[in-house]
C-alpha cells in the first residue's frame, strides 16, 4: 500500500483524477494540454473558464463516483479545441 500512496501521491488535496486525466491525454492526442496556447496572451484565465464550462457539461459515467480518466481527456480536448477557436 506505502508503495502505490507514494507513486499517486498529489501535493493538493482532491487532484489525483485530475492527474490521471491528463496523462490520458497525453496517451490519447500524443501532446500535451494546452500546447502551443501562449499564457501571456491573456488565455490562460479563458483557459480555465472554458475547461470549467465542459467540465460541468460532462457526464460522470452510471456506477462511478467521478469522471473516468479517458472522459476527462476528452472533456480536456474539447475545451482546447473551443479555446483555440476562440483565440484564432
Amino acid at each position: 500500500m506505502w508503495i502505490w500512496l507514494r507513486k499517486n501521491h498529489r501535493p493538493f488535496y482532491d487532484t489525483y483524477w485530475t492527474h490521471r486525466g491528463l496523462e490520458e491525454y497525453e496517451k490519447l492526442f500524443d501532446r500535451k494540454l494546452f500546447e502551443g496556447v501562449d499564457p501571456e496572451a491573456g488565455s490562460a484565465e479563458l483557459a480555465q473558464t472554458v475547461l470549467k464550462e465542459e467540465m460541468a457539461r460532462a457526464t460522470i459515467h452510471y456506477g462511478q463516483a467521478h469522471l473516468n480518466p479517458v472522459t476527462m481527456a476528452c472533456v480536456m480536448r474539447e475545451a482546447e479545441l473551443r479555446l483555440l477557436a476562440m483565440i484564432e
